[in-house]
């Protein structure tokens, strides 16, 4: 029996992205009764909805198009309210800038059917740059390019099981076992990181329904036979935009750090708010000292440059997390293990 899917296109003023991911997602070759698109308008103020239709209509598809009103800004918002409406046996998520092969449903559902355990399904991920990214995304060995972090696999990534808690994939282009997201919303089981907004560039709530599949004993996968290629503007390619993406990644990443921690040891780690600040300081301190020795202008063209100022970028965002949100870590971190105990029944 063949698997059925919900596609669901989280959209902000999509407009001026969305023609070609449409475009893409009506040449999927796979049967149309099991298939259904979920367009969910998280705000747009654009006419996003609108200019979809046009746009569907325009492809002859039959493929259904459903468009959803989210006005809650944050992309975790407009999952939550796709996740409720989904009716299929998965739920993929394809952003705005995202465009599928025309095999993706057919090689996901080969790999679905064969393995049930699978919670969450990524794919890999190629960049198509509206502009030719600078020099500076990709530094020399042993270095991690910085291109992976605009949701673009590289190297790197591995493919088949991924079995490390620190290991996850995309949330573009995932598919996810939608009887488990639906539980997970019905025992009040909600992420605590919101997405991105159209203000903050928060980030990892991808990473932390890859942590919850865990929890529920679920197995995150990716396969190379899953062919996505992902869309960069300009303003992406630019240093305010990782400048403000590692702030966001510090930011953020408690929260996984959290679920990490808790999975591995069972227990949370105490939080001592003057001792872990002090150690974020020092780090910045050694960092900045080290950009100084070596006489470095803050980003230029050369990766040293580049990911040491980063990196101070990053832990302003840990910083920042420490100051805003230490009176509440007790609430994330029970939140986290009633998160725990309610998964691991297999009640989900």
């Amino acid at each position: 029996m063949q698997v059925s899917f919900s596609i669901i296109i989280c959209c902000y003023n999509s407009t001026p992205r969305l023609e070609p991911t449409l475009a893409q997602l009506s040449k999927l070759d796979y049967p149309t009764a099991l298939v259904e698109v979920l367009l969910i308008d998280n705000a747009s103020t654009d006419g996003t909805a609108a200019f979809a239709q046009q746009t569907w209509e325009k492809l002859e598809t039959k493929l259904p198009l459903k468009h959803i009103h989210e006005a809650k800004a944050g992309q975790a918002h407009a999952r939550k309210t796709g996740i409720l409406a989904a009716q299929n046996d998965y739920i993929l998520f394809v952003d705005d800038d995202n465009w599928l092969a025309s095999d993706y449903l057919k090689n996901g559902a080969a790999i679905l059917q064969k393995n049930p355990t699978i919670g969450v399904l990524g794919g890999k991920i190629t960049g198509v740059f509206e502009t030719p990214p600078p020099a500076w995304m990709y530094p020399p060995k042993p270095f991690k390019p910085l291109i992976g972090n605009l949701a673009i696999s590289t190297d790197l990534h591995q493919y088949g099981e991924l079995k490390k808690v620190n290991e996850y994939v995309f949330g573009a282009g995932s598919f996810y076992k939608r009887s488990a997201l639906q539980g997970f919303l019905k025992q009040g089981i909600t992420p605590l990181l919101s997405g991105r907004s159209k203000e903050v560039l928060t980030s990892g709530d991808d990473i932390e329904l890859c942590l919850m599949m865990r929890m529920a004993g679920f197995q995150i996968y990716r396969s190379n036979t899953l062919q996505l290629q992902h869309y960069i503007t300009s303003n992406r390619l630019t240093w305010d935009y990782f400048k403000r993406l590692y702030f966001g990644f510090g930011y953020s990443d408690w929260i996984t750090g959290f679920y990490e921690n808790f999975i591995q040891n069972g227990k949370h780690a105490v939080i001592e708010k003057p001792k872990v600040q002090q150690e974020i300081e020092r780090k910045q301190r050694i960092y900045q000292r080290y950009a100084r020795l070596l006489k470095l202008t803050p980003f230029g063209e050369s990766f040293q440059k580049n990911k040491l100022f980063l990196l101070v970028e990053y832990e302003k965002g840990r910083k920042k997390f420490l100051n805003e949100e230490y009176d509440k870590i007790a609430v994330f971190q029970n939140k986290i293990q009633s998160y725990s105990e309610i998964l691991s029944s297999n009640s989900v």
